[in-house]
């Protein structure tokens, strides 16, 4: 299959900016495709994303909160 080609499993995917928008949906995208997630997000926790991406992928995630 074509998205075999796009598998992410044994890797980490760092995302910046993923509490909202394009960042969250980044990052849910990678998780989907394998990778487990660190979520990085500077104004406000991005604990409802990593929430989501566990809940519907199972992957792991972890959170930075950072500026």
């Amino acid at each position: 299959m074509t998205l075999d080609l796009f598998a992410l499993d044994g890797k980490v995917a760092l995302v910046t900016g993923a509490s909202r928008g394009l960042g969250a949906a980044t990052a849910a995208a990678l998780a989907g495709a394998g990778a487990a997630v660190a979520l990085h997000s500077n104004e406000q926790p991005a604990k409802s994303t990593a929430e989501r991406i566990c809940n519907e992928s199972g992957r792991r995630t972890e959170l930075f909160t950072a500026d």
